[in-house]
């Protein structure tokens, strides 16, 4: 887990190299151990490389990295989890290797299959090689976009980098994008699916996930290498029993790889089936051979304070349990830097408890922690695929279809009900659209000022997402629109305490298997993720296994900004924000707190970016 940036045109001389030096500092608490900068003066290149060792934790695994045969320069962030297997066999064809990294595996694969090793590696990652012969540059990222990788291309010159504000400081922003800003204040969006490469700065964008890309002679040239596979199966080949046996030994595959690292390794734990899932696989794995770490955030005094579910997961183990108490005064008194981490806004306070686990583990000295994002996705774990679920039915077998509306009223004790906008889907599917996007119209927040909303009102709405069968619900909450903002949330909060966050259940092989299990592996008798259920019920406490309700690291927000800071911020926020032409001067005071930190924020953030 590192942090990376480079450059292709821009010459290199001593001022260049100071700036690349200081804006790659930018990013010294994603790579605190290591230092390095390659440069290459004919073809105007830097790479530039600060690592947090994990792996081979000498001084050969430092970055940049050449290949064996001189051709390629490398600067990766992320990790491969199956290097062990790929270096065994590309040694087993006479590869010579001269570190234990996975750095070194990644560029002999590269110099053997070329952009096709991407196939090759279960891993997350932002990799960047120039090649020195033919003259180019490869970029890729991993599959699900869990490891950042950000850019900017201009006049034929490309600058990219682990942090937008890395790019930013060698590279400039002519100001936070107010159209991303705009979709934010009216729709309550912090994603664009329809813009997926675009953030909240202007001139900078995301690379995006499952792609790679070659930049040469001022033109980058992308291409997608992953798609998730979606089959619509009603039927499956196997049992049920056979289905819930291959989940289980492909999700302790991914987690016996994710443990791989010559540092200490724990796990988050928020007493959730995600998190609790993980760390009981992984106390089966180890038996008391290993110590076993858990991090928690808890709320004192708070309805929605999972203390309870926490200790029952812990309770017998031999795990070392630490628990996080993070309030109103925490979130104050760090803010600030809390926000320019982050660089982008974040939907909730949830995201800071967060931030306070990770402190935590930095605290305790375990590097690697373990975490459950990913899983509700593709295995319908909110509660808003529901809609998506009983339409499915619907349509394809009406008998069972009431009798799963019969199996929620039973499990909740009242009728499922759908949208509003439902009520005319079996009348015309052309008539749905339209009430249905009338259901998500433009309307103005009052606080928003008419000339801001006038400009941007003809942003894309990201919330309006077109018809699609239920694996389509599925793949589009894992790859359009969601995730991306949890993984972003992780990465941020963890680096910003030198932590690696890894995510078993982003497995690529896990995640395409369960995708084409038919519907009931996923809802059955209205039960959510019950293929994961089943999988771990002789592991976890059965209050656990079968949880109804979903909180995960949810705050008393409102009670935080009530504080006399944070009331505080909010109000110079507001101020800020009328004072651009963002709020109207005669209702912004009336805007949400949160909403109006988050863009404060974005502005101040640009600022300290540039210093």
């Amino acid at each position: 887990m590192c942090g990376i940036l480079g450059s292709v045109g821009i010459q290199v001389d001593d001022q260049s190299r100071l700036a690349f030096r200081r804006a790659l500092d930018k990013m010294i608490h994603r790579g605190p151990d290591a230092y390095g900068v390659w440069e290459e003066s004919g073809c105007h290149v830097y790479l530039g490389h600060r690592r947090l060792s994990i792996i081979d934790l000498s001084e050969q695994g430092n970055q940049p990295m050449e290949s064996a045969s001189g051709r390629f320069q490398i600067v990766f962030n992320g990790e491969i989890y199956n290097y062990k297997e790929l270096r065994s066999a590309l040694s087993s064809e006479g590869v010579p290797f001269t570190t234990q990294t996975d750095t070194e595996v990644i560029l002999a694969l590269y110099e053997k299959y070329g952009a096709a090793m991407l196939q090759h590696l279960d891993g997350m990652f932002a990799i960047a090689i120039w090649d020195n012969e033919a003259q180019e540059l490869f970029l890729a990222r991993d599959r699900f976009g869990e490891k950042p990788l950000y850019y900017q291309l201009q006049q034929g010159r490309l600058i990219f980098g682990s942090e937008i504000k890395a790019v930013v400081n060698f590279g400039h922003s002519d100001g936070v994008n107010e159209s991303r800003l705009a979709a934010y204040l009216i729709f309550k969006s912090v994603s664009q699916p329809n813009a997926p490469d675009s953030t909240y700065y202007h001139g900078i964008k995301e690379f995006p996930p499952a792609t790679y890309g070659i930049f040469k002679e001022g033109k980058l040239v992308t291409n997608t290498y992953y798609v998730p596979a979606v089959q619509q199966h009603t039927t499956f080949a196997e049992t049920l029993e056979q289905d819930i046996e291959k989940f289980r030994q492909l999700f302790f595959t991914s987690i016996e790889r994710r443990l791989r690292a010559d540092v200490k390794v724990g796990s988050s734990l928020s007493g959730g089936l995600d998190s609790s899932s993980i760390l009981c696989a992984v106390h089966d794995m180890l038996q008391g051979k290993q110590a076993q770490y858990a991090f928690s955030a808890r709320f004192k005094d708070f309805s929605k304070d999972e203390g309870k579910y926490i200790h029952q997961v812990l309770e017998g183990k031999q795990v070392s349990g630490y628990e996080t108490f993070p309030d109103a005064e925490d979130l104050s008194s760090h803010i600030e830097k809390f926000q320019f981490h982050q660089e982008e806004v974040c939907g909730s306070a949830s995201v800071f408890a967060q931030w306070k686990v990770m402190e935590l583990a930095n605290q305790t000295g375990v590097t690697v922690l373990l975490d459950g994002q990913g899983a509700d996705e593709y295995l319908a774990g909110y509660h808003s695929f529901y809609p998506d679920y009983f339409r499915e039915l619907r349509k394809t077998d009406t008998k069972l279809y009431k009798g799963a509306l019969r199996a929620y009223k039973a499990l909740f004790g009242v009728p499922f009900k759908f949208p509003v906008y439902d009520k005319v889907i079996n009348l015309s599917p052309v008539l749905y659209e339209k009430v249905r996007d009338q259901y998500f119209s433009r309307i103005r927040p009052k606080h928003l000022h008419l000339e801001f909303f006038d400009a941007h009102k003809h942003v894309p709405n990201p919330n309006i997402k077109k018809g699609g069968a239920f694996k389509e619900r599925l793949k589009y909450r894992l790859t359009g629109s969601g995730l991306n903002n949890l993984l972003r949330y992780s990465d941020r909060n963890s680096m910003a305490f030198s932590r690696e966050v890894r995510l078993p259940f982003l497995s690529h092989e896990l995640v395409d298997f369960s995708l084409a299990l038919p519907m009931d592996r996923q809802i059955n008798n209205a039960w959510t993720k019950f293929i994961l259920r089943k999988a771990m019920e002789a592991y976890l406490p059965k209050a656990i296994v079968w949880r109804k309700d979903k909180i995960g690291y949810e705050p008393p927000q409102n009670r935080w900004l009530s504080h006399k800071k944070l009331k505080a911020l909010a109000g110079d926020s507001k101020q800020f924000l009328m004072n651009r032409g963002v709020y109207d001067p005669k209702y912004g005071e009336t805007a949400p707190d949160w909403v109006s930190i988050q863009c404060y924020f974005l502005y101040k953030n640009l600022e300290s970016f540039k210093s």
